[in-house]
């Protein structure tokens, strides 16, 4: 069953919750019991090979952390690129750090 990401504007805290696809989005803080909630677009979980031989591949599910540590470097050195610093931070909603 998908988790979905939901912040409260009553608590301000975000906060997790599993139902199906079909349901429709939460109206109540699972944190406050607040009705003041929104759905959040959330980064996808993303399967990568991590091994140890060619042959003996196995499929792990990267957390958010080691996305945004996997791809700081990479942003980082495009900063320093003539204007492209403006345009990541247009990309990326200037959430950068």
């Amino acid at each position: 069953m998908p988790r979905y990401d939901y912040r409260c504007l009553d608590c301000d805290q975000t906060f997790e919750a599993t139902h199906s696809m079909s349901a429709g989005p939460l109206g109540e803080c699972l944190l406050c019991g607040g009705e003041r909630v929104q759905k959040l677009i959330s980064l996808p979980m993303i399967n990568t090979i991590k091994s140890g031989s060619p042959t003996g591949a196995r499929y792990e599910k990267l957390s958010k952390k080691e996305i945004v540590d996997m791809e700081a470097a990479p942003l980082a050195a495009m900063e320093e690129q003539d204007g492209m610093k403006e345009k990541l931070a247009i990309m990326y909603g200037g959430k950068l750090d």
